[in-house]
């Protein structure tokens, strides 16, 4: 049975607990995209209280690796959110949101391709790997790598220029959720792990048939070996490629997807995740982000 990859936590309104339950990725100075379930519908007495930036490690303060440190993490009042009106219909669908912040975010590097995010385009947008952001969230699954540079700190990521297919192609999920069934925590570092996007149609027959759920347009599969997948508190998280944009820039990671849910069992090799396709949802983005 499918789920959702957020994290299953609790918090109670006499603790007012803050709890990091999903992943985002910051597109612009002032917006973060997100997975619609992480915004909607939350248990109990839960909301969304704030959007934290820049962080690698939860256990250093700052990040440091071996030549420098990072900046402070940047934290985020939730000014707006915006859920894609088409969200959970059919059900999995259109599972993607935008959370605009308080305040723009501090760029420490902005895009080198061209347009900065305060007037979007549909031209590649530039951002690294260690770019993945919090928005109430933490990420991946065992066996996979920590994040080691820290580099960038704060950038806005790559959106696509163009549909484009994917299938047979490596592509990378990070964020900062459970690293092990069973034992319910999520991972104090930023971790990454590679997977490999599965044919459509053969990822649309299995859900349909072991999960009666149906994929279509705007969807994603992506797998990786036994025990490397997303899981738990990866939700909206980036699934993202390298690609090279135009002129002697280096390449720079594009925001393919957003994850979105999968097989209850976190890192089996057989059933994919599924990713909300960033692609598909351009115009959309476009219209509902603001300077």
């Amino acid at each position: 049975m499918p789920v959702p990859r957020t994290e299953r936590t609790n918090a109670s309104p006499e603790s007012q607990r803050l709890i990091y339950r999903c992943a985002g990725s910051l597109i612009s100075p002032r917006y973060v995209l997100t997975a619609a379930h992480c915004v909607t519908n939350l248990p109990g007495p839960m909301t969304l209280a704030g959007v934290r930036l820049g962080e690698v490690d939860d256990r250093t303060d700052p990040d440091c690796d071996l030549l420098e440190c990072a900046d402070p993490a940047q934290d985020f009042l939730p000014e707006l959110v915006t859920v894609h009106p088409g969200y959970n219909q059919p059900k999995y669908r259109h599972d993607l949101a935008l959370i605009r912040l308080d305040r723009p975010a501090n760029i420490t590097r902005g895009c080198t391709a061209g347009h900065e995010a305060t007037g979007l385009s549909r031209r590649v947008h530039q951002a690294p790997v260690g770019a993945a952001v919090r928005a109430q969230g933490r990420g991946p699954y065992r066996d996979r790598l920590a994040v080691s540079q820290v580099v960038d700190y704060v950038s806005p990521i790559c959106l696509p220029d163009e549909p484009k297919d994917y299938t047979g192609q490596k592509v990378t999920v990070a964020g900062w959720g459970t690293t092990s069934l069973g034992s319910g925590g999520s991972s104090a570092a930023l971790r990454w792990v590679r997977l490999e996007v599965v044919p459509a149609l053969e990822c649309a027959k299995l859900f349909q048939t072991r999960a009666n759920v149906s994929l279509g347009e705007g969807q994603l599969c992506a797998a990786g070996k036994k025990g490397q997948d997303s899981c738990s508190g990866d939700s909206g998280g980036p699934l993202m490629r390298p690609e090279q944009a135009p002129g002697p820039a280096m390449p720079r990671h594009v925001l393919l997807g957003l994850v979105s849910f999968g097989p209850t069992k976190c890192g089996n090799a057989d059933v994919p995740g599924v990713h909300t396709v960033v692609s598909t949802y351009m115009g959309w983005l476009l219209d509902n982000i603001q300077p």
